[in-house]
């Protein structure tokens, strides 16, 4: 007299895959073929719905993905003049060194948006920025004559003047 509502745990074969238990009529877990493609599949959506949750929050928790915004572009540029020639005045930003620059050059940096205090070797020539984001601003760095030296004068020219003059 056989029961047969109890199903026998039968293993797999140790060396055989799931598909050749399969094929005989056994799988792993005592669970015989409609059974076993149906436990297959629910594992198979777990992972899915977990591998999906996980790159969810990984997308919602980048930084560079979740609060990125566009920052404003500020060109410092030094005409090519002979005077001062060899002087190589520096630019700061927020009290940060951005470049020596030299005669004739050009510098581009991206700055975030906000109040942002520009100063040269000139202590007095200072110049307060109130960025914007996605907005391009031009510096130009004129060389000064002191008692001794020569040194950096910052001058925030017309940006429609600057950008014709960095262009040609």
């Amino acid at each position: 007299m056989a029961n047969t509502d109890i199903v026998p745990v039968i293993d797999c074969v140790k060396g055989q895959t799931d598909r050749e238990c399969t094929r005989q009529g056994i799988s792993s877990g005592g669970l015989i073929g409609a059974e076993w493609r149906t436990a297959r599949k629910a594992r198979r959506a777990r992972v899915f719905r977990l591998a999906g949750v996980i790159l969810l929050l990984s997308l919602l928790y980048s930084p560079s993905l979740a609060r990125a915004q566009p920052k404003a572009t500020l060109y410092v540029y030094r005409q090519d003049r002979t005077f001062g020639k060899t002087l190589q005045p520096s630019v700061y930003c927020d009290g940060v060194e951005l470049v020596r620059i030299n005669n004739g050059r050009f510098f581009k940096t991206e700055l975030e948006a906000g109040r942002h205090i520009l100063n040269s070797d000139d202590k007095q020539s200072v110049i307060q920025l109130q960025v914007e984001s996605g907005h391009e601003y031009f510096l130009r760095v004129d060389i000064a004559s002191g008692l001794m030296k020569g040194y950096g004068k910052l001058v925030h020219p017309s940006s429609d003047r600057a950008g014709q003059k960095l262009r040609s």
